[in-house]
This record gives structure tokens, C-alpha cells and sequence, in this order.
């Protein structure tokens, strides 16, 4: 199963949209809290690190929850590419490269690259 990332301007068929603004999947996206105080951060790596422990814990809780959000993104991935967007910047430290991770660690999943 292959995840890959992109801009929020990605307009594949294959597009998945986690920002904080998209409603189909909610679960999968940071808080508005979250994103409000990592633009007001250094964006150190420090804030990295607490950033990136605060989504995790995030997801782990929503997976808790609502698992089928999460297995749903795995069953896609198997059928087809999926393509995460949000409005990072590729190559910035970024929610949709954390998923990623957390993916690849609790699902059958390997990141396809950007697109």
C-alpha cells in the first residue's frame, strides 16, 4: 500500500484532503489549536518535537475512537494510489509526512514520495 503527499492545489483523482478546513476527514487532521500555535512558533526543533508527540497522541485518540476513518485511508491505499494534501509547503515539516509515518508504523502502508 502506497501513500504519497502533495500541495493542497493537487487535483488527481487519487487526492485526499487532511487540512483542518476539509470536513470528509476530519479525524485525520490537526486541530485548528494545533495549527494556530505552530504559526505562532519558532518552528524549532523543539516545536517540531512537540508538534509531532501532540499529533500522534492525536491520532492515537481518534484512531481509538473511530478506527474505520483510519482503516478506511489503509483499504484505499491497497486499492489504489492515495495522494494526502494540505497546504504545506513540500519539504516543510508537515502533518501529512507525520501521518505518513504514523501510518506506515500501525498499517501496511510505504510512502510514495511527493508528488
Amino acid at each position: 500500500m502506497t501513500l504519497y503527499t502533495a500541495q493542497y492545489r493537487y487535483s488527481g483523482n487519487d487526492r485526499f484532503d487532511i487540512t483542518v478546513k476539509g470536513k470528509e476527514n476530519a479525524d485525520l487532521a490537526p486541530t485548528w489549536d494545533m495549527v494556530n500555535r505552530w504559526k505562532a512558533s519558532d518552528k524549532g526543533e523543539l516545536a517540531k518535537a512537540r508538534y509531532t508527540v501532540e499529533y500522534f497522541d492525536l491520532l492515537s485518540r481518534r484512531h481509538a475512537q473511530n478506527p474505520a476513518a483510519f482503516q478506511g485511508l489503509s483499504m484505499l491505499s491497497a486499492n489504489q494510489n492515495i495522494t494526502i494534501v494540505c497546504f504545506c509547503p513540500e519539504g516543510a515539516f508537515c502533518h501529512r509526512l507525520l501521518l505518513v509515518a504514523w501510518m506506515e508504523k500501525y498499517y501496511n502502508t510505504q510512502y510514495g514520495g511527493e508528488r
